[in-house]
């Protein structure tokens, strides 16, 4: 190459330098920040080759510019594509700490379901561990058998008297008042008489027993309430009264601990509960109803063993007892409570500075008579008990005086205006029973033979004499 020749423009023609022709190879012309580079051919003279340059400049220049501007618009819509993206994985990561924030708490669940389940069949396990019983189990109350086959097993009918006629052995009976009365001091009186094989001071012309081995159930006093009570006087108690401060979460516990004792009685025992729901809470419902069932059911299997086994259940009276006569319906606890159990007998007071309490009858299945009244009177030595002063029996009128002629008990029984029958007057007390225990008047009616609307009458005119 002979020559290069370098020139800058702003595009007119004018600005182009003359050149002789072929009197260089190359050009370099700049116009503005853009440079072209060529070489030179065959042309007629130095100003053509220039004119084909700034042709081909101006082409470049249009090329350029097309290019430019394409390239905009992509880098617009790579950004757009940019941004939609980015929103598009801020979207996808909400979504996925939402659904990670959802498998966590499902996880969680189901840690803690695992968790409960697992404690729960760990005390199934337990259970079945200290004992076969089961609170869901009663194949074995179900059995069907013959009055005769009944009979055969059970030769010995005579009930046993454990507190006189008042309370025999082999049954569930319930002793219930208000607060303050005394209640735990009567149960634990019937505890000590009854493993001495004393004579009762509970009832009247009471005979000595055969002394039984007592466990006495507590979950309300501690050991200092004891000692305070009866070590007073310096009387020596039975050894075989045993007392155990007890409570269970479940009635399954509660159950299996009663059923452990019981197989390692070998002589007629006497377990008293005070009181049923403060030592087991969860005894409520349906399960109330199976528990008293199994109670039941651990009586017959010790009797195979030649052992007669007795429950007394200490309870309270309902929130809305504000004092007077007691009936069943005061008793608070599962409805199905008193229908379940062998004796309910009710306190209440008779004075007001409390030495004097009326013990009344208000179920039994036994020897003695529904509406029957105990007067008792507190004692406090050889140590703290009742001794009865009085009874008053179902057909009689209870308005008893002390001779200081305090009003010791209230009638019961049906008067003779309503009903100068006696038959008439049991019947009636029996509806209220019922009526008390959960029965609707149609069935009361069905069993006495009258209509539901003669029922409620007589249960009406029966409350308001009373």
């Amino acid at each position: 190459m002979k020559n290069i020749y370098n020139f800058k423009t702003d595009g007119h023609l004018t600005d182009y330098p003359l050149l002789q022709d072929n009197s260089c190879d190359k050009v370099n012309v700049s116009f503005g920040d853009m440079k072209y580079s060529g070489t030179v051919r065959s042309c007629d003279s130095t100003m053509g080759c220039i004119f084909k340059w700034f042709i081909g400049g101006a082409a470049a220049l249009g090329i350029i510019d097309f290019l430019t501007k394409t390239g905009v618009a992509d880098k617009k819509h790579t950004d757009k594509m940019d941004e939609i993206k980015y929103t598009r994985d801020c979207k996808m990561e909400v979504l996925r700490e939402a659904n990670k924030l959802a498998k966590d708490k499902m996880d969680y669940a189901q840690k803690i379901y695992q968790e409960r389940h697992a404690k729960v069949d760990d005390a199934k396990v337990e259970m079945s561990s200290d004992s076969p019983s089961d609170m869901n189990d009663d194949s074995s109350l179900h059995v069907a058998k013959t009055l005769n086959d009944i009979i055969a097993e059970n030769p010995d009918t005579e009930f046993k008297p454990l507190v006189g006629d008042l309370i025999t052995c082999g049954g569930i009976n319930i002793l219930y008042g208000p607060t303050g009365l005394g209640k735990s001091i009567l149960a634990e009186q019937v505890g000590i008489e009854t493993a001495e094989g004393k004579a009762s001071c509970l009832v009247p012309n009471s005979e000595k027993c055969t002394p039984q081995n007592v466990k006495y159930l507590d979950s309300e006093l501690d050991e200092n309430d004891i000692c305070s009570r009866y070590g007073k006087y310096g009387y020596y108690f039975p050894e075989n009264l045993e007392r155990s401060e007890v409570t269970f979460e479940s009635p399954e516990k509660f159950i299996a601990f009663i059923e452990n004792n019981v197989n390692q009685e070998t002589s007629d025992s006497l377990y008293i509960i005070d009181n049923l729901l403060t030592i087991c809470p969860a005894l409520t419902g349906e399960k109330s109803k199976i528990f008293f069932r199994k109670l039941k059911e651990i009586q017959r299997e010790a009797r195979k063993r030649g052992v007669i086994l007795t429950f007394i259940i200490v309870g309270h009276t309902t929130k809305d007892y504000t004092g007077g006569p007691i009936y069943l319906k005061n008793l608070s606890g599962p409805f199905n409570i008193s229908a379940m159990a062998t004796g309910i007998y009710g306190i209440t007071s008779c004075s007001s500075d409390g030495k004097l309490i009326q013990l009344e009858v208000l179920k039994s299945r036994r020897k003695c008579d529904v509406g029957t009244k105990y007067i008792l009177e507190k004692q406090e030595k050889p140590y703290i008990h009742f001794k009865c002063c009085d009874v008053v029996s179902a057909v009689e009128k209870s308005c008893v005086t002390t001779q200081d002629n305090t009003l010791v008990g209230q009638s019961n029984s049906y008067s003779a205006t309503t009903s100068p029958v006696n038959g008439q007057q049991n019947d009636v007390i029996n509806m209220v029973q019922m009526k008390d225990n959960g029965y609707s008047l149609r069935k009361i009616g069905k069993k006495f033979n009258i209509s539901h609307t003669q029922v409620k009458r007589k249960i009406k005119e029966y409350n308001l004499s009373h």
